[in-house]
């Protein structure tokens, strides 16, 4: 599958607001443990997933159905079947009382066709008068939107509680109000403490170009001097249905960089980096481990650690670099980090990147 980060994304404001506006009155009273979250209950009378309140886009059109064939866990998974321009949402309340950051996620697989997506999110809400009024204290939180073929993948949307909050609403949106109709599955929905967002890059395989703008969503380019390019290729790849293509002609400037970051997560002891190449020039690239905006590691930078990632030029053939590095002390003492890619080309000739993947090993 692929993804692609799109912050609140576009698919899911015509869902999410008519819910948080006020409680849905088939949803129960909330409790501190998320109800039915392996879908293994089936169907109320109403025909919403047991336990769920349910939203469908205006003028879409949606239909409910429990999967015993299938699934991940458990005895079904949810399968929804979104009709043309149409998106859907399923969500429920939390009691929640502690502070620090949760994680909603559930597993989720589809076979509609690429543009559609599946996403996760999270909003804070305080009580006034249930079920008649809730007041949102909290912006939402999102994951990914996931994209792709029929494997199951984990999505996750971590979130920080605010003081104020009472409730948590959590959400799984499949579908587009711009879509074609399609269908998906979710299961082993989740909500507990920690950060673990799902996937960890969006957009890895440069599927995605939503604006048409010649470079991947999820992305972000940058020429220091004349005689770069940098564009999605669809004739080139390594897999899937595109590369990205970085040109330096000959009298260039000083390099160009595309870029992209991942979400914050808790540190875990080690982490995989892969992706693959193909070309020529000269590609001195940037792994970096950072605590955040505003945030200073131990060592007094910005940085826990940055990973110079030297690509081996030329390759006629696609190449893979893969690499694991510890994930240094300071930043498992501060609790949560964030990695950037920074991906140069400094030379002449045109070089081809594809497939990215950045993995938690414990």
């Amino acid at each position: 599958m692929r993804y692609c980060f799109i912050g609140c994304v576009a698919l899911l404001l015509g869902c999410l607001c008519v819910v948080c506006g006020a409680a849905d009155p088939a949803m129960p009273v909330p409790g501190a443990e998320l109800v039915n979250g392996g879908f293994d209950a089936g169907l109320d009378a109403s025909g919403r997933a047991e336990g769920w309140g349910q939203y469908i886009s205006k003028f879409g059109t949606a239909r409910l159905s429990t999967d015993t064939e299938v699934k991940q866990a458990g005895t079904a998974s949810l399968r929804i079947e979104a009709g043309e321009k149409s998106a859907c949402t399923v969500s429920q309340y939390l009691s929640v009382s502690d502070a620090g950051p949760f994680t909603f996620s559930c597993l989720a697989r589809t076979t509609a066709p690429a543009t559609n997506g599946i996403q996760v999110s999270v909003e804070w809400f305080r009580i006034i008068d249930w079920p008649r009024r809730v007041q949102m204290v909290g912006r939402a939180f999102s994951s990914a939107v996931l994209y792709g073929d029929d494997t199951w993948q984990r999505l996750g949307a971590v979130a920080m509680k605010p003081d104020d909050a009472d409730l948590a609403l959590v959400a799984i949106t499949v579908g587009d109000a711009q879509a074609p109709a399609g269908a998906y599955w979710i299961d082993d929905a989740d909500f507990s403490p920690g950060a673990r967002p799902a996937p960890l890059l969006g957009n890895p395989g440069f599927e995605l170009d939503t604006n048409n703008d010649g470079i991947p969503d999820n992305w972000g380019r940058s020429y220091y001097g004349d005689g770069f390019e940098i564009v999605r290729d669809s004739e080139v790849k390594h897999g899937g249905a595109a590369s990205v293509r970085l040109t330096g002609q000959p009298g260039h400037g000083n390099r160009s960089v595309l870029s992209t970051q991942s979400p914050y997560f808790v540190p875990p002891q080690r982490m995989r980096v892969s992706f693959w190449y193909r070309g020529s020039g000269a590609s001195d690239n940037l792994v970096d481990f950072l605590p955040g905006e505003g945030d200073l590691a131990a060592n007094g930078t910005v940085y826990f650690e940055r990973h110079q990632v030297k690509l081996e030029l030329p390759k006629d053939d696609w190449t893979q670099f893969l690499e694991e590095y510890d994930v240094p002390q300071d930043a498992r003492d501060f609790g949560r980090m964030r990695v950037d890619f920074l991906m140069y080309q400094r030379g002449e000739g045109t070089l081809w990147l594809d497939d990215f993947r950045l993995e938690v090993i414990e």
